[in-house]
């Protein structure tokens, strides 16, 4: 009978750490799937920062600022050669 007892004993505790790991478990595995959607946005923003060949936000700006820059400089010729005349 004393075998039993243990047993029963050491049933009882892996059933009680079974019930922490499920308990502990279920909000680990909802962060867990929280944080890979958190991580996914932040990598497809991070891919707009950098310059990738035309499609990022970076290659946006550089085009929009060589742009403004060949605006400014052509508003200087104009301006130089209206001041000439």
């Amino acid at each position: 009978m004393v075998f039993w007892s243990n047993v029963s004993t050491v049933s009882n505790a892996i059933w009680a750490i079974t019930e922490t790991i499920a308990i502990i478990g279920a909000p680990i595995f909802w962060l867990n799937r929280m944080f890979r959607k958190m991580d996914k946005r932040l990598d497809k923003i991070e891919y707009q920062l950098y310059e990738n060949g035309g499609s990022s936000m970076k290659d946006q700006m550089n085009r929009q600022d060589k742009a403004l820059h060949e605006l400014q400089l052509n508003q200087a010729i104009i301006m130089t050669k209206m001041e000439q005349k």
